[in-house]
């Protein structure tokens, strides 16, 4: 029961960090997420948006989330 817990736990975790990741003004896909995190794409608009703005956002929500969590 613990595995399965943890399973849809991560699945969770990892489904709402894309989804922070495509929510905003721009409308990015997933693939164009992915190609900005990796460094292969070729939209510097997507690039800056993704790196410099979601990515550090949703980075900073799961620390805070972390955070609350560990010491409630």
């Amino acid at each position: 029961m613990r595995r399965v817990a943890f399973a849809l736990f991560s699945a969770g975790l990892i489904a709402g960090v894309f989804f922070s990741l495509r929510i905003g003004s721009l409308d990015l896909g997933f693939g164009a997420i992915l190609k900005s995190l990796f460094g292969v794409g070729d939209d510097p608009l997507a690039a800056t948006a993704v790196n410099s703005i979601r990515l550090p956002r949703t980075l900073l929500a799961l620390l805070a989330g972390a955070t609350i969590a560990s010491v409630g």
